[in-house]
């Protein structure tokens, strides 16, 4: 068995080999976007569970909560969860601390947060990504893949000492 960490980091691992070499199978198996797309969101979605389990701000049930967290799977309403216990949208800045210039922050506030990838959010949250069932405008991508997987796996690389800064 692995715990949310592990598997957050294997989720960003397989997206990472999907961008190998230079996105070549990525642009040339456009079927494969949405599965890249989805474990991007998969590692997100473990790394917030990871996070709040970790740094005590809520269990296991609580992060599965069908009516707080849409059984786990709402993005959004995860990092809710743990941002009403550390304030208002720190946790994105507790998983990567601004260091230079910030792209993986923008990154990632935008996959939790943002409006343009609502849709997105939805089709994770709802699993019509995971099937390719999604519609016209239902799932938005970055330009920049290669920064996009390194922001997902700075924040699960991150956890363990974004807890830790919350707790000391």
């Amino acid at each position: 068995m692995f715990t949310f960490k592990e598997a957050a980091l294997a989720h960003v691992k397989a997206a990472e080999k999907l961008l190998e070499p230079e996105a070549g199978f990525l642009n040339q198996n456009e079927e494969v976007i949405p599965i890249f797309v989805n474990l991007l969101f998969q590692s997100v979605e473990l790394t917030l569970k990871s996070f709040a389990i970790e740094a005590g701000l809520a269990t296991e049930q609580e992060v599965r909560d069908k009516r707080k967290t849409r059984n786990g799977h709402g993005i959004e309403e995860l990092a809710i969860l743990i941002n009403t216990k550390v304030g208002q949208n720190k946790v994105i800045d507790l998983l990567l601390p601004k260091r230079g210039f910030a792209i993986s922050n923008s990154i990632l506030n935008a996959m939790v947060f943002g409006m343009e990838f609502k849709p997105s959010r939805e089709s994770y949250a709802t699993r019509k990504i995971t099937y390719g069932q999604f519609g016209a405008g239902q799932l938005q991508i970055f330009g920049g893949a290669k920064e996009w997987v390194e922001a997902v796996r700075c924040a699960a690389e991150n956890i363990h000492s974004a807890a830790g800064t919350l707790n000391g």
